[in-house]
């Protein structure tokens, strides 16, 4: 009953309070500087099929400290997340700082702007 009072809490807490242990990263300076980034898709299996960002892996946002053996070894190992519109990316970025990673970026506008932007995105299934 706990988890599910501090889940439910999370879920109605304001994004610019989630994203506080987060810097925001554009997708200019991600492209720019790929390999630098552990890019990270917080959204549903589903959701990733339809597109992501290239050479994103998934991990769900719900599932972050179940599967963190998904992650990478090093705290310091700078992560971007993003999810649909940035609500779950900013849910995932606490769980990760609750985890002790300490160099979490959200990028901006997540995959709405992604794509209004007209960037590149792999269709691929979830076991990539």
């Amino acid at each position: 009953m706990f988890y599910l009072r501090v889940l439910t809490l999370l879920l109605l807490m304001p994004i610019s309070l989630m994203a506080s242990a987060s810097q925001s990263l554009s997708a200019d300076a991600l492209l720019a500087q790929r390999d630098d980034y552990y890019v990270l898709d917080v959204r549903t299996p589903a959701e990733y099929a339809e597109g992501h960002v290239p050479d994103a892996k998934l991990l769900p946002y719900d599932q972050i400290t179940a599967d963190h053996k998904l992650l990478p070894d090093n705290t310091e190992t700078p992560i971007v997340l993003y999810c649909r519109s940035g609500r779950r990316a900013g849910i995932a970025a606490e769980a990760l700082a609750g985890l002790g990673y300490t160099n979490l970026y959200l990028l901006q506008g997540s995959m709405q702007g992604w794509l209004e932007q007209g960037l590149p995105v792999e269709h691929a299934s979830t076991t990539d």
